[in-house]
């Protein structure tokens, strides 16, 4: 997400010629625009992604969850992603393919946040505050060393590489999600962590 946000001033102002700071503010509004219509579209797939295994299975575990944020950590952000670099990095698409690209990282960073945040806090409970304090504090460190590399690399291999790097560790954190949901329930019962539904 902040390989994305950091470097829009740097790299669209100058492929786009863009001069005012009014310019390219208003790129911003498409990756705001994704995230709100994202917590919408995730909270509601989330609970439906729910619904829909406990009447597969005839019980709620945590892990159902997740399993609604697998396709926008997985594919969609991953995707828009890779599609939004080199799209830059070889100046095709003009202005709108950049910024439907932004759009769609935005739905689906904030579709996937709200199963993130409520796992989190399904499955510690009895911790509730500490794991959430824990999990900001992973994400907005992972948010600052993205920040302050994202503009070198850019300049060192060009936009298009640093976005399949980023589309890539997305990738792999899609994985080590989807992990958790084929092996949450038996490391729950391994370190015999309660949970109270």
């Amino acid at each position: 997400m902040y390989s994305l946000l950091t470097p829009i001033r740097y790299v669209l102002n100058p492929r786009f010629h863009l001069t005012t700071p009014l310019e390219s503010g208003l790129l911003y509004i498409a990756p705001g625009a994704g995230y709100v219509i994202g917590c919408q579209i995730g909270g509601r797939w989330a609970d439906y992604t729910v619904s829909s295994w406990i009447r597969k299975r005839g019980i709620r575990l945590p892990e159902d969850r997740l399993r609604s944020s697998l396709v926008f950590l997985g594919l969609m952000l991953p995707g828009s992603m890779v599609l939004y670099g080199w799209t830059l990095d070889k100046k095709f698409g003009g202005i709108p393919l950049p910024v439907i690209c932004m759009f769609l990282q935005g739905i689906a960073q904030l579709a996937a946040f709200p199963s993130l945040n409520a796992y989190i806090l399904d499955v510690m409970q009895h911790q509730n505050g500490e794991a959430s304090a824990s999990h900001y504090l992973m994400r907005y460190m992972c948010a600052g060393l993205a920040t302050a590399v994202c503009l070198p690399l850019i300049e060192a291999i060009g936009v298009g590489w640093v976005s399949t790097m980023s589309a890539g560790i997305q990738f792999i954190c899609a994985g080590l999600v989807y992990l958790t949901v084929r092996l949450g329930e038996g490391w729950r019962q391994t370190h015999q962590l309660p949970i109270p539904l």
